[in-house]
């Protein structure tokens, strides 16, 4: 089990971001990892190899520690995202890590504190009512906008449609993968 979670974020071609995000230990944990990662932040991550009793050192584009809040990652890493899409580009958002890392958390969050998906969502819904409006003052047609976003999960590789309906839930079946 890790506490790490990656997010990958590519914004244009060759443009890739890979940040980490650390969630707080759970009591179980605490009892046997005590202090077995540290963040150095801007971008560093040191890792106790106790069986070389050495620490290991990794370097990302930026990392979010324990008391990162949804707010300031949304904001750092993902509105960036957003902005590339209105301006025509295509965009790629992957969080990735074992189960229990806080994926789930930092994709979707609780009402109390909305995860990246919900917000994106409501950034590229209210940026699609400012393009309307702007246009509706202008004498040619309405600005016309296609969205299209797709929200995946890879597990025991098969692919889940988050965007689907879920019976009692739990998926009910995986996509259909077509080589």
């Amino acid at each position: 089990k890790t506490c790490l979670q990656y997010l990958i974020c590519t914004m244009e071609k060759r443009k890739i971001r890979a940040v980490v995000r650390i969630r707080p230990l759970l009591d179980v944990e605490t009892e046997s990892c005590d202090q077995c990662l540290s963040a150095q932040p801007p971008d560093t991550i040191l890792c106790n190899d106790y069986q070389k009793n050495n620490r290991k050192r990794f370097k990302f584009d930026a990392i979010y520690d324990i008391h990162s809040t949804q707010t300031a990652i949304f904001e750092a890493e993902v509105s960036p995202l957003i902005e590339h899409v209105f301006a025509g580009k295509n965009c790629t958002l992957l969080c990735y890590g074992p189960t229990g890392s806080g994926k789930t958390w930092t994709a979707f969050g609780m009402d109390h504190s909305l995860g990246i998906i919900p917000r994106a969502a409501e950034m590229m819904i209210h940026r699609v009512k400012q393009l309307r409006a702007a246009g509706s003052n202008e004498p040619h047609p309405p600005v016309s906008v296609t969205l299209k976003l797709a929200i995946i999960e890879v597990y025991n590789e098969k692919i889940y449609d988050l965007l689907l309906d879920e019976v009692g839930g739990a998926q009910t079946t995986a996509v259909q993968v077509l080589e």
